[in-house]
C-alpha cells in the first residue's frame, strides 16, 4: 500500500498539468501538485486553504454549478475559464473535473491546462480568416468594378463603331450628293473650253472657263480625299500610284490662289 500510495504520489507530482483537489461546499482548496505552484505563482502553503474563487474570480457561480454537479454526475471538461496568478494577470486555461473520494468526504479533482498559446494560436487563426474575408470582399468588389468598367467600355466602342459608321455613311452619301452636280459642271466647263459648240467670243472668258474646270477638279479631289478619309478609318484604302507632272500641279496651285 505504502509503495502504491508512492507511485501515485511521484505520477501527481510530475503531471504536467496542474492538478487541485478543491472542496466546492467550502469552495477551498484542499491540495494542489507542485504544477499548480509554477503555474500561478503562489507556494503550496498559500494556495492550500486558499478560497476558489480566489483565482477564479470570474467564473465563482459557474465554477461552484460545475464542481457540484461532479460530486453526482461524474467526469466535466471546460475550455472556458481564467486563472488569477498571483501577479494579477489572468490566464485562459481549461479545467478537467472528476469527482473525488477522500477519507469520507466528497471532493472534486480539477486538472488545469494553460491554453494561453492555444488561445492566441486560434486568436491568429481567426484574424487570418477574417482576413482572407475582407481580402476575398475586396476582390469580388474589384472584380465588379471591373466588370463594370468592361460593359462601359464594350458600350463606347459599340457606340464609336456606330458613330464610325455613320459618319462613314454620311460622308458617301454627301459626296455622292455633291460630285453629281460637279461632274455635270465639270462636263460643260469642259466643252465650253473646248469650243465645241463655236467660238466663244471673248478670249478672258476661255480663261475664265479654264479656272472654273480647274476649281471644279480641285473640289471633286478634295471630294474624294474625304471619301479616302473614310476609307482610311475602315481599314479599306487601297492605294493607287500614278504618274503626274510636279510643275503642273504647281501652276494649277498657284492659278487657284491668285
Amino acid at each position: 500500500l505504502q509503495e502504491s500510495e508512492a507511485r501515485l504520489r511521484s505520477i501527481y507530482e510530475a503531471v504536467s498539468d496542474a492538478i487541485f483537489v478543491i472542496d466546492p461546499h467550502a469552495d477551498r482548496i484542499v491540495e494542489v501538485n507542485p504544477r499548480a505552484s509554477t503555474l500561478l505563482g503562489f507556494s503550496r502553503q498559500e494556495l492550500c486553504g486558499m478560497r476558489i474563487s480566489a483565482i477564479h474570480p470570474k467564473e465563482r457561480e459557474l465554477l461552484n454549478d460545475i464542481a457540484n454537479k461532479m460530486v453526482t454526475t461524474g467526469h466535466s471538461r471546460d475550455d472556458g475559464f481564467t486563472c488569477r496568478k498571483k501577479d494579477e494577470r489572468h490566464i485562459p486555461v481549461e479545467i478537467s473535473f472528476s469527482p473525488l473520494q477522500l477519507k469520507g468526504r466528497n471532493l472534486v479533482l480539477a486538472m488545469v491546462r494553460d491554453i494561453t498559446e492555444r488561445k492566441e494560436r486560434e486568436a491568429a487563426l481567426e484574424n487570418m480568416v477574417v482576413d482572407a474575408q475582407e481580402a476575398q470582399a475586396r476582390i469580388e468588389a474589384q472584380a465588379a468594378e471591373l466588370v463594370a468598367q468592361a460593359e462601359s467600355l464594350a458600350q463606347a466602342r459599340d457606340a464609336a463603331v456606330s458613330a464610325a459608321a455613320a459618319k462613314s455613311d454620311f460622308l458617301a452619301n454627301m459626296s455622292h450628293e455633291l460630285r453629281t452636280p460637279l461632274n455635270g459642271m465639270l462636263g460643260f466647263a469642259e466643252l465650253i473650253e473646248q469650243e465645241s459648240l463655236g467660238p466663244i467670243g471673248h478670249e478672258r472668258y476661255a480663261e475664265f472657263i479654264k479656272i472654273i474646270g480647274q476649281s471644279g477638279r480641285h473640289l471633286l479631289t478634295v471630294i474624294n480625299d474625304i471619301l479616302d478619309y473614310s476609307k482610311i478609318e475602315a481599314g479599306k484604302l487601297e492605294l493607287d500610284p500614278v504618274a503626274f507632272d510636279l510643275s503642273q500641279v504647281a501652276d494649277s496651285t498657284v492659278m487657284l490662289l491668285e
